[in-house]
């Protein structure tokens, strides 16, 4: 069961109250420690709340105005997760990042991470613990997720690109299809909308191999429609 949180009211003056930078109640846990962050009070202030309360737990004056160090319990930790964030964003501007590894950008995060004019060396190498102590298969799935859905998530990708994704939704179709031919009882029955997103596949894939046989000038637009509602229906993801 969690400790009773005890209410501490700052008193504001009257001049202030309309202000919206203002806040009127303080709410702290009784012995002033918060989930990630730990006050640390120095000699003279010690004994913040008996001297700054009253019977009532009223503030007399601002309890953030007396000498006192906020020091955060999981700051390394924090600047470790960013680091992480930072370098999965920076993979969405990257259009080559797809043919890199996971464990190429674990380990060039984990050398920026050293290599930054942050703090000291030990600050640094506390960071990098953090960023190692999730272990490397934790970070590797996050980096491979990132690789995996970058397509998905661009919103006007280059057309060499959607020909590349084209190339492989074929090439994995004909693979299926091949294990299917080659071993037909090892197939399962499909349920309804898994059947009706078969022909749907089958659907656009008969239109659009008319459209390639035939004497119309395939151009981007056709191409880009056929990809996304390729991706909407093997994926559920449009490009």
């Amino acid at each position: 069961m969690l400790p009773k949180r005890k209410r501490y009211i700052l008193k504001i003056p009257i001049s202030l109250q309309p202000s919206k930078r203002t806040r009127c109640n303080v709410e702290a846990p009784a012995n002033i420690n918060a989930n990630l962050r730990k006050w640390r009070k120095l000699a003279t202030s010690a004994n913040l709340q008996r001297r700054k309360t009253s019977k009532n737990d009223i503030f007399n004056e601002d309890p953030c105005m007396v000498s006192h160090s906020c020091l955060p319990i999981n700051r390394y930790g924090d600047k470790a997760n960013r680091h992480g964030y930072q370098a999965c964003q920076a993979l969405r501007k990257d259009k080559h990042a797809y043919k890199t590894t996971p464990y190429r950008h674990f380990s060039e995060t984990a050398q920026n991470i050293l290599n930054e004019l942050w703090k000291t060396i030990d600050d640094r190498r506390k960071v990098l613990g953090k960023f190692h102590g999730d272990s490397y298969e934790h970070k590797r799935k996050t980096f491979a997720n990132k690789l995996r859905g970058m397509l998905s998530r661009r919103i006007s990708p280059p057309f060499e690109e959607l020909l590349k994704c084209l190339h492989s939704i074929n090439s994995v179709s004909f693979g299926t299809l091949y294990n299917v031919k080659e071993d037909a009882q090892a197939s399962k029955v499909l349920r309804r909308k898994d059947q009706q997103r078969r022909d749907k596949i089958n659907q656009e894939m008969a239109e659009f191999k008319q459209l390639f046989t035939s004497s119309v000038l395939l151009h981007t637009d056709i191409i880009i429609d056929y990809c996304r509602k390729m991706s909407r229906f093997v994926t559920e993801k449009t490009i």
